[in-house]
Parts: C-alpha cells; structure tokens; sequence
C-alpha cells in the first residue's frame, strides 16, 4: 500500500509515522509523497530513508538544503544529484570532503559554472569525466580537458553538445578515440553540423 500510487495523501501521511522503517522506506520511494510528507520524512533516524527524500523530485529546497549538511555523506550524494538542487547548495556541496559527493556535483546541471575550475583541478577520473560531460560545464574547461591523458575524459568531451567545432575537429584526429566506434560516430555527426 505505501509503494501504491493510488494511496490517498492522507493514508501516505499517517503510514510515514508508523514505526516500521520498511513502511516509512516505501513512502519515501512512492513518487506520489508529497512534499509535506517528504519535510516530515527528512527528520527520519534512517538514513536510508533521508536519502531517499533527498533524491525524491517531490522534496522542497528547504528539505534539499538541511540534507544537504546531514552526517551521512550517501544523504549528501543524493542531495548532490538531485535535479532541483538549487546553485548554492551545488556549491556548498562541491567543497564537499566526500568524493562521491562531487562527482555527482559535477554531473548536476545546476551547478554554477565557477564551480567547475575548483572541481577540474580534482584527480578522480570520473569526477573530470562528469565535469566533461555536464552541459554548464564552461567551454575553457572543456577546451582544457581536451587535452587529458584520460580518453574517458577526451570522450566525454567529444559527447558534449556545447564542445566547441575547434575541439571537435581536435578530437577527432585523436587516436585513441578514433579506435572507440561510439566516439567516432558523434564526432562524425558533430562535425557535419
């Protein structure tokens, strides 16, 4: 019943207080919670359970920015990818002492694009890798990455929409990604245009 789409408001409601964590579990995984429920929710002992309010699409940015500093760095992480996560809690969030934290800073849409310098200076490959991809990532980085040993990085470059025609026409004399079929292809396609 908590799963069930079609539970009336008021039932998600009482069934968020019960004291089995299984039930308060589905609740906050139903995509029909609503936002008050999901506020409640956000106070939970489980931390599964506030990971799960921070990655619901239904959960409020006030919600988003206290999860945002919970002790649990899986609660961040979530918080982190979550599609409406406001710029200043991204930022907060890149500075972030864990680092799957900032990988999934650095793949969110939302976050500002001075975010990107600090987070390019990372070493983890696929921090760099999501920072190659996300399309707000500013295009000097993505010239600069065009340029890393990593040919995970340099085709995730190649996939980016807002890569520049100079780097593409760079990339696509790389031999490494010339040996890589899907990299080939969408230098190819983007290189058309």
């Amino acid at each position: 019943m908590a799963f069930n789409i079609s539970t009336p408001a008021s039932l998600l409601e009482e069934l968020s207080q019960h004291d089995n964590v299984d039930i308060r579990t589905a609740i906050s995984e139903n995509p029909k919670t609503s936002s008050l429920i999901l506020d409640l929710l956000s106070n939970d002992d489980d931390e599964y359970i506030r990971a799960n309010v921070a990655e619901h699409l239904n959960t409020p940015i006030n919600c988003l920015e206290k999860l945002s500093d919970d002790d649990n760095s899986d609660v961040r992480k979530e918080v982190a990818e979550n599609i409406n996560t406001e710029s200043s809690i991204l930022a907060k969030l890149s500075e972030d002492n864990d680092e799957f934290v900032r990988k999934n800073v650095a793949d969110n849409p939302n976050t500002p694009s001075n975010c990107f310098s600090k987070l390019s200076e990372e070493s983890d490959v696929w921090i760099l890798r999501n920072i190659a991809r996300n399309l707000s990532t500013p295009i000097e980085i993505l010239n600069k990455f065009s340029d890393s040993k990593e040919s995970h990085i340099r085709w995730s470059i190649a996939g980016n929409l807002n890569t520049p025609e100079s780097t593409l026409e760079k990339l696509s004399k790389d031999k490494d990604l010339k040996y890589d079929l899907n990299a080939q292809k969408i230098l190819i396609l983007v290189c058309k245009f």
